[in-house]
């Protein structure tokens, strides 16, 4: 809930792991907080196919190249104010 007393509303979070339990845990994090960030994916199984940003990070080139999966979602802070 930190970051979203500092976030404007209709920012993003975006979220990626290589390693899915990890995105999984921080997800769950975030959902835990719906007054304040909505999840892009209603799905908890689903995950974005692309990097949001378009540029990738170094692990990121790395664990594509091996065809490994990387898995990814987007937070957008609602309109509620911070209390």
């Amino acid at each position: 809930e930190t970051l979203a007393n500092f976030m404007l509303p209709g920012s993003v979070v975006f979220l990626q792991s290589d390693i899915q339990n990890v995105l999984d845990d921080m997800r769950l994090k975030f959902r835990e907080s719906d007054k304040y960030f909505q999840d892009e994916i209603d799905d908890v199984n689903e995950y974005m196919s692309e990097n949001y940003i378009g540029i990738p990070t170094e692990r990121e080139i790395s664990v594509i190249k091996r065809d490994l999966p990387v898995y990814r979602t987007i937070f957008r802070r609602t309109e509620v104010e911070f209390q």
